[in-house]
């Protein structure tokens, strides 16, 4: 890998940092009902939160799509993360200073799988095959346009007609980064494998150590660290059968009932070869549903795609579905604080006024302005990010909430659900 290319994975990461600090006292303040305050998605919500300044503010025709634009959302961010600090800024000290070790190896593990994908991307860099040259063009266009929405490549006038929210949030790390964007392509896959496990991380620690004393979280550090070694890393198992299939291990029955798509039938060879359909072995990993009619006749031509994280960082695809990852896992967490609300932050139910205006009230009373905005600004990003993705994250919240006060309150019945129906609106 040139030296160039070994200082802008050093700038990369510096950026992420820079984005990350923008937003932690904001961060650890909006999710201090979580074990680790939510430090494992600082970088998630200063991305998030930057570029969403950026580019609503550019799509208002209020600023222009360049870099000064962009250190204009960090520094609005930073204003409010000194709101947050303002308010509680003593006990976010000391949040700091008790959880040293837990700082450091939510960054170790950012920072070690970032480094490795870096090294997996500099083995085959090219922006070819697939999607990525369509990613790639998304890419430049918000880069390069005049202004938000960026120009759509093939109709020359118009705006993208796409989900195109991540490829923004690549271009303006890559500005605060200094990098060119054919590089800013190969790191932004790099980005959203770590972005991805450290989100694991985050999450399955904040699972497991809700609730238990400091001595029963270490289980929850070791669970963590497994998450984040399996989001990024592990499959579904497609290469374990080559393998074996390859060098005729089982039966032809056995792998006629497995009905693995294209190893169903009887080995040929003892290797992958290297032309012909047995080279696309990899790629069988993310093809492995064999679709049937319901008269039980198999469907030729037809492949259920069953894609899996590993399988999209090692393609290099920078598909919306990729993109908002890391985004899903600040998703998950926000629920999260939603089901963590105690019992004494549950204000007593006011029985003057039923209009919308009163059920929101008691419910931003309830959580907290500050989390509520942070929800709606998760959620619509995801939205933004991959459109399929927002309900189902959605109802995540919405069930956190019920779950939530049910556990607490032991109740779901009344004014209740029409807080939660408020919600989903």
């Amino acid at each position: 890998m040139p030296l160039s290319d070994v200082f802008a994975a050093v700038r990369w990461w510096a950026a992420l940092m820079i984005l990350g600090a923008a937003a932690t006292p904001l961060c650890l303040y909006v999710l201090r009902r979580l074990p680790d305050r939510g430090y494992a998605f600082v970088k998630m919500l200063g991305v998030l939160l930057v570029s969403y300044l950026f580019w609503i503010l550019s799509s208002m025709g209020f600023l222009a799509n360049h870099v000064g634009s962009v250190l204009l959302g960090v520094l609005l961010v930073a204003v409010a993360s000194l709101y947050a600090y303002r308010r509680a800024g003593a006990d976010i000290l000391a949040w700091l200073r008790e959880n040293r070790r837990q700082i450091l190896v939510t960054e170790l593990v950012f920072a070690l799988i970032f480094l490795f994908w870096v090294w997996v991307r500099a083995q085959n860099p090219a922006i070819t095959g697939t999607e990525k040259p369509m990613e790639f063009a998304f890419l430049n266009a918000s880069a390069r346009s005049g202004q938000m929405p960026p120009l759509d490549p093939w109709l020359s006038g118009f705006a993208i007609s796409y989900y195109y929210f991540g490829y923004v949030m690549i271009s303006v790390i890559a500005r605060v980064a200094l990098v060119a964007e054919p590089v800013a392509f190969n790191l932004g896959i790099a980005w959203l494998a770590a972005g991805a496990a450290v989100g694991a991380f985050g999450l399955v620690y904040n699972l497991v150590a809700a609730g238990r004393s400091l001595e029963a979280r270490r289980g929850a550090l070791a669970l963590g660290l497994v998450a984040a070694l399996a989001v990024p890393l592990a499959g579904n198992m497609q290469i374990l059968l080559e393998l074996l299939h390859a060098n005729g291990v089982g039966s032809p029955p056995f792998w006629a009932w497995l009905d693995v798509r294209d190893i169903s039938e009887p080995a040929t060879d003892t290797g992958f070869g290297s032309e012909g359909p047995r080279f696309w072995w990899w790629w069988r990993s993310s093809r492995v549903i064999h679709e049937y009619h319901l008269s039980g006749v198999a469907e030729e031509g037809l492949e259920p795609i069953a894609e899996f994280p590993g399988f999209s960082f090692i393609l290099g695809d920078m598909h919306p579905h990729v993109l908002a990852l890391p985004f899903a896992f600040l998703s998950l967490a926000v629920a999260l604080a939603w089901w963590l609300v105690p019992l004494n932050e549950l204000q007593t139910r006011s029985t003057i006024g039923r209009g919308v205006a009163s059920r929101s009230g008691l419910l931003l009373g309830r959580i907290g302005v500050p989390l509520y905005a942070t929800t709606v600004v998760a959620l619509g990003g995801l939205s933004f990010l991959n459109t399929w993705d927002v309900l189902i994250h959605l109802f995540v919240v919405v069930a956190a909430y019920v779950l939530g006060h049910w556990r607490a309150a032991g109740s779901w019945r009344g004014a209740f659900v029409g807080d939660a129906a408020l919600l989903a609106v």
